[in-house]
């Protein structure tokens, strides 16, 4: 087969698998599932018998992945901000002389 007829095929399966949110999740997660278990048992060379597949789901997980736009944590780092601001005291630390002389 060649290179085109592949990268066509893997464009018509992910329209397909984002065809629908259930499949799409269901999905990504049993593909990173399967991807994480393949790099779990390299070196094994018994693993090279699951690269093929391995790779192609891989690569299926990645490509359904780009399609989502990225994810803003700007309202969380706000939300980090303010309780720092809250908990530093603006005013600092005073040293009395008194505390800590021996007589």
């Amino acid at each position: 087969m060649a290179g085109f007829e592949k990268i066509g095929l893997i464009d018509d399966a992910v329209d397909t698998l984002v065809s629908n949110e259930e499949y799409k999740k269901r999905f990504t997660q049993l593909a990173g599932l399967a991807w994480r278990l393949f790099k779990s048992i390299l070196p094994d060379t018994n693993a090279y018998q699951f690269e093929e597949q391995s790779q192609l789901l891989h690569s299926l997980q990645k490509k359904i992945q780009a399609l989502s736009p990225p994810v803003s944590i700007d309202r969380v780092m706000g939300d980090i901000e303010q309780v720092l601001d809250l908990s530093i005291d603006a005013e600092g630390y005073i040293i009395s002389d008194n505390q800590g002389v021996a007589n």
